[in-house]
C-alpha cells in the first residue's frame, strides 16, 4: 500500500505478528474497514532468551514492543490493534500472570484500543516482517529511539525545528505556521 503520512485526526489499525526469529508490526491508517495507506513498519530480531518464549509471549512481546515503537502515534488515541493469535484476546482474564506478562498487561492499560482477531493467512504484511529472512535485510537499519520521547501531540512543532525534518513537512503539506 502507499505510504501516508501521520494526521492528527486520522483513524489507525496496528497490526503485529511473531516468529521463533523475530517480531513485526505495520502500521496503517484507516476509514472504517478500508486502508487508506501505511504509515509505517517495524521490525526487530529476537533476542536469544526471547526464542524461547512459548507462542503466546512472542505474540505478546510483538504488541509490546510495536506499542513501544508506535508511542508517539498511539498513546492518547483510539486505535485498532489486531493479532492472529487468537488467545491474547482473553489476556486480561488471566488469574496471576508471570510478572513479564504483569508488565505487560501494565504497558496495555497505558493505551485505548480494540483488539481484533485476524487469521493468518490475513495477516501477511506484519507476518512477512517478522520472518528471519526480511530480518537478515534489514539488519543494518536502526531504530530511532528519540522518536520514543516524543510527545504525540507536539511533534510536528519538534520536528520543524530541524532543517530537514522542516523540509518533509513542507513538501507533505503539513508544515506548521507559527502565529
Amino acid at each position: 500500500p502507499v505510504l501516508v503520512s501521520y494526521k492528527e485526526d486520522g483513524q489507525y489499525r496496528l497490526t503485529t505478528d511473531a516468529s521463533t526469529e523475530g517480531i513485526g508490526a505495520v502500521l496503517e491508517e484507516i476509514d472504517g474497514t478500508n486502508v487508506i495507506g501505511t504509515v509505517s513498519y517495524f521490525s526487530k530480531s529476537l533476542e536469544k532468551a526471547q526464542k524461547n518464549y512459548p507462542a503466546g509471549e512472542l505474540e505478546l512481546l510483538a504488541v509490546i514492543a510495536a506499542l513501544e515503537h508506535f508511542r508517539y502515534v498511539l498513546q492518547g488515541r483510539k486505535f485498532l490493534l489486531r493479532t492472529d493469535h487468537i488467545s491474547l484476546l482473553a489476556l486480561k482474564n488471566r488469574k496471576e500472570p508471570s510478572r513479564r506478562i504483569s508488565a505487560w498487561l501494565d504497558t496495555l492499560a497505558e493505551y485505548d484500543f480494540d483488539f481484533q482477531y485476524v487469521k493468518g493467512e490475513m495477516n501477511v504484511v506484519a507476518d512477512a516482517i517478522s520472518r528471519a529472512e526480511y530480518l537478515e535485510e534489514v539488519s543494518e537499519v536502526r531504530l530511532i529511539n528519540d522518536l520514543r520521547d516524543t510527545d504525540p501531540r507536539t511533534w510536528k512543532e519538534e520536528l520543524s525545528k530541524d532543517a530537514l525534518g522542516s523540509a518533509v513537512l513542507q513538501l507533505l503539506g503539513t508544515a506548521v505556521t507559527y502565529k
